[in-house]
């Protein structure tokens, strides 16, 4: 299992965890999801916008919302790294 951080405040951000969530029961990848609403958490990050995704320690996106297809192909992806790791 790896983690993913959905970072920023907006209600937007919520709708990105949703999302994060049925990619990974899409695709079978189990995930830590946790989400960074935080300002002083979030400045550290030294994002230029959010919301921002971060898929196992990499920076996926920042200031949009990600397809559905992104998503899934950042999880699989990360799984695919996480096993042969």
């Amino acid at each position: 299992m790896f983690k993913v951080e959905v970072i920023g405040t907006s209600g937007e951000c919520s709708l990105l965890a949703a999302a994060v969530r049925q990619a990974s029961q899409f695709v079978g990848v189990p995930v830590k999801l946790v989400q960074v609403d935080e300002p002083d958490e979030i400045a550290a990050r030294k994002l230029p916008l959010t919301p921002a995704v971060v898929v196992a320690g990499e920076l996926k996106c920042h200031g949009s919302m990600p397809s559905q297809a992104e998503l899934t192909s950042w999880l699989t992806t990360a799984a695919l790294k996480y096993e042969t790791a």
